[in-house]
């Protein structure tokens, strides 16, 4: 309980006043990382820019649902920070010396341990940044690069080193957070569009790791909330709400 925070970051999407992908999100973290309810989880909420009745309703259904949980902080933004702003307003809550930070939307899918993975990060100073992957870990998107997986890792887990820095589920340190993340978002943004450019030929100092070895499969999946996807999102909840859904 002393080392770790969750913090899920939400913000306006269509389900909005239901909390349907939060209710997944939690679910998947109580079913597949093995957390149990000593740990603290913070919801961040963003705030918006003009007034938003069904967000609004959405934030009171999840103060309602979470309200008898010691364990489960609601944390509004009383601004539109975008995910950095959001984060930036929600980590003051957080006292412990890691972080797990949770898109509302990413849902675990596969069986890790936080506190080994930390007593890795604690072994082994170069993990600064360790990744759930939402894909296969391949050399493949912003993972791309000439030095994706030239350095690996031996703990309790495998970790592959890559380049790029990815806003997706990751642990890292509060302090790495504060400041090597948001130190360098001075303004209200999403993180991964400055960073993953910033991080490039620093990965001393970044130390972005993915977690598990070359070519093993994804730990999460993207439930897509914004339905950015064309209408993705309808379509994923309702071929899969019992795997998902109702986990």
């Amino acid at each position: 309980m002393d080392k770790l925070t969750i913090l899920i970051s939400t913000s306006p999407i269509p389900s909005n006043p239901k909390t349907i992908f939060i209710d997944a999100v939690i679910n998947s973290i109580k079913k597949y990382l093995f957390i149990d309810n000593e740990y603290k989880i913070i919801i961040a909420c963003d705030g918006t820019e003009e007034k938003n009745e069904r967000y609004e309703k959405y934030i009171e259904n999840l103060k309602n649902k979470y309200k008898d949980n010691k364990n489960i902080l609601i944390a509004v933004n009383n601004k539109k920070g975008h995910l950095s702003g959001n984060l930036r307003n929600a980590v003051k809550y957080a006292e412990t010396k890691f972080l797990l930070i949770v898109q509302h939307d990413l849902i675990f899918i596969s069986k890790s341990n936080p506190n080994l993975i930390i007593e890795d990060m604690i072994k082994y100073p170069e993990l600064k940044h360790v990744r759930f992957n939402k894909r296969n870990n391949v050399k493949q998107g912003w993972d791309n690069t000439p030095l994706y997986a030239s350095k690996k890792i031996n703990g309790n887990y495998k970790y592959i080193m890559t380049e790029a820095w990815i806003d997706q589920n990751h642990i890292c340190r509060k302090s790495y957070f504060e400041d090597t993340v948001l130190g360098r978002c001075d303004r209200p943004t999403f993180m991964e569009n400055i960073l993953n450019r910033k991080s490039k030929g620093k990965h001393e100092e970044f130390g972005t790791f993915i977690l598990g070895d070359i070519n093993e499969k994804n730990k999460i999946v993207h439930l897509d909330g914004a339905e950015s996807r064309h209408g993705n999102a309808g379509k994923i909840l309702k071929e899969n709400r019992k795997k998902y859904l109702d986990i």
